[in-house]
């Protein structure tokens, strides 16, 4: 993949611009880390004994024995323990694909299952900074699997971390705003906005918006300065392809998580629909860029009277308006690559049972149904419970799905309220 990399660096990539109180400074928008979980089979079984001896190897300190072969590509296995946060741990392999070292696949010893993730991909920064889009990489990544006789049932994206790089103008401006409290905030509870600023000397540097860990986090900081600190050229140089020489660069990140997708899924569905796949991600993530600057948060010009209640009446700082406006274009316009999502399952006999016991397990488990409609309820347990004895096993994933909801929906009222979470119930039937 390094050769693919460097070729693309030879082609000097369009520059895209803002324009920010009459001057047009440089800017660059895409994915900086991305997760990806993997249902995936493997079509030649023998594959899990070539990754064992390749593994024994790194445990030995083997380098050439620990570098196999994965759909033309070397890949070095990682001794178990290693790789920090590279990977995931409870997997018992780790590869890196040596022209590429910032790609980790983790694996277990496994085939396909619906119920399991199998694989898991980690994507960082370096790699998506030279192809400028996860979907470049991901199609990369299908094509490897495919020349290893490996075939992907499903994806799920974990993680994706969406970085806007303005080169020229400076971090100070934004880190003023949050001090002067020239915020507002559509989240869901004011744990989500508790930032932190960052400084060296009297030069702040950064500010945080969200603690760290949580499924929605936002930074804005000094992306040279912290590139000179971690001694990263090769990431210096990337951005250089495409920003051109800065002597300052900042960079507002948004770090969102699996189940931030999730609570979107349930509560609210962007223009296009769900986010769960690469693809779907591809096909929103404009439209979540939008959305996080103009709804989840919102620097305005002046200070915005929460006094009376009118804080959505504040009027937007044009900077932050039109950064949002440029990064949103630049993504609706990249028509560079084009992924596409899979097609809806067909409305079969066993889909149909699906939704019909979704329905009933839901109206049951969540919805608690009054007294008055007590025969609907019973007509709804009747049903159930025959449903229940034809297919048990599905009948008890259901039950156990619907279960998980219905606590999350009170986890998430309690917190709302500031009271102690409830217990939680038990996904038993």
């Amino acid at each position: 993949m390094s050769g693919a990399i460097q070729s693309e660096n030879q082609n000097t990539p369009e520059v895209h611009t803002v324009q920010i109180h009459g001057q047009d400074y440089p800017i660059r928008v895409g994915e900086d880390t991305a997760k990806i979980s993997l249902y995936l089979k493997w079509h030649e079984e023998k594959i899990f004994e070539r990754l064992k001896k390749a593994r024994m190897s790194a445990e030995q300190g083997d380098e050439e024995g620990a570098t196999i072969d994965l759909g033309g590509m070397p890949w070095m296995a990682l001794p178990y323990g290693m790789g920090g946060r590279k990977g995931m741990p409870y997997m018992g392999y780790r590869f890196s694909l040596l022209e590429a070292s910032d790609i980790i696949l983790s694996l277990r010893d496994s085939n396909y299952n619906e119920k399991c993730i199998n694989r898991m991909l980690d994507i960082g920064s370096l790699v998506l900074m030279c192809k400028g889009s996860l979907a470049k990489v991901w199609l990369e990544i299908k094509e490897i699997l495919r020349k290893e006789n490996a075939y992907v049932f499903r994806n799920v994206l974990s993680r994706a971390d969406m970085a806007i790089d303005i080169g020229g103008y400076p971090v100070l401006p934004f880190v003023e705003k949050f001090r002067q409290n020239h915020v507002v905030g559509g989240g869901r509870c004011n744990t989500e906005y508790e930032g932190a600023f960052f400084s060296e000397g009297r030069s702040p540097t950064a500010v945080t918006c969200g603690r760290k860990g949580r499924l929605l986090w936002l930074r804005i900081y000094d992306k040279l300065r912290e590139m000179d600190s971690s001694g990263s050229c090769e990431k210096q140089e990337a951005l250089a392809k495409r920003l051109g020489e800065q002597e300052i660069l900042t960079r507002i990140e948004f770090e969102i998580r699996r189940n931030q997708f999730q609570y979107w899924n349930e509560e609210f569905a962007f223009s296009g629909g769900e986010i769960h796949t690469v693809e779907d991600w591809h096909s929103l993530r404009a439209d979540v860029i939008g959305y996080l600057m103009e709804r989840w948060i919102r620097l305005t010009k002046e200070l915005p009277d929460r006094k009376n209640n009118h804080q959505d009446m504040a009027e937007e700082w044009d900077v932050w308006k039109g950064i949002r406006n440029a990064a949103v274009s630049i993504l609706k316009k990249d028509k560079e690559v084009e992924l596409s999502r899979p097609e809806p399952p067909e409305q079969d006999a066993l889909h149909l049972l699906n939704q019909a016991l979704g329905c009933m397990v839901n109206y049951q488990a969540k919805f608690k149904p009054p007294v008055l409609d007590h025969l609907a309820g019973r007509e709804c347990a009747k049903t159930f419970k025959e449903f229940t004895e034809a297919v048990p096993d599905r009948c008890e994933d259901k039950y156990r799905e619907a279960t998980i909801r219905k606590n999350r929906h009170k986890k998430r009222k309690c917190q709302q309220q500031n009271q102690p979470a409830p217990q939680e119930e038990k996904g038993n039937m």
